[in-house]
């Protein structure tokens, strides 16, 4: 999986369970014994300024010195970048959350089905959920048509 922040000029290359052989030297380890055990669930990766690293195949891709970070982990159980921890399941992260006092009125706080949900009236918060979903749907479409109409009358 390639990653790319365009704001920022950072690539990031994700390999998920990258020691995984190919297709026949994976029948040939299973049946005489030799396969090498790595979970599925295990990844490998990088984050650089060099785009042109990701061009680079095999595990020669993370030799290289324009590497920011090299990211590994189980994606399901703990994330570390360059050998340091960030995220690892079971553990609690402290709440470092600063709540405006006087937020926006587009605050996800003001919203009517989590003001109704918080309030335990779950039957009324679908209900509010399902009139955002449509208005949202509504919305995706118009920004759709819009697009379409751009293309149109850009296009020679």
């Amino acid at each position: 999986m390639i990653i790319k922040d365009k704001v920022n000029n950072i690539f990031s290359l994700i390999r998920f369970n990258p020691d995984k052989p190919g297709f026949l030297k994976g029948f040939y380890n299973k049946w005489f014994g030799n396969q090498k055990s790595t979970r599925s669930d295990y990844f490998r990766g990088l984050i650089t300024k060099n785009k042109e690293i990701l061009k680079i195949k095999g595990k020669n891709v993370f030799k290289s010195k324009d590497i920011i970070a090299y990211a590994e982990g189980y994606w399901i159980e703990e994330i570390k970048f360059n050998n340091h921890s960030y995220w690892e399941i079971g553990k609690i992260v402290e709440d470092k959350l600063i709540y405006e006092e006087n937020p926006l009125p587009s605050d996800s706080r003001y919203r009517k089905d989590l003001q109704e949900f918080f309030n335990n009236n779950i039957e009324e918060a679908q209900k509010q959920k399902e009139n955002l979903e449509v208005i949202q749907r509504n919305d995706r479409k118009l920004r759709e048509d819009n697009l379409k109409k751009k293309e149109k009358f850009s296009s020679p």
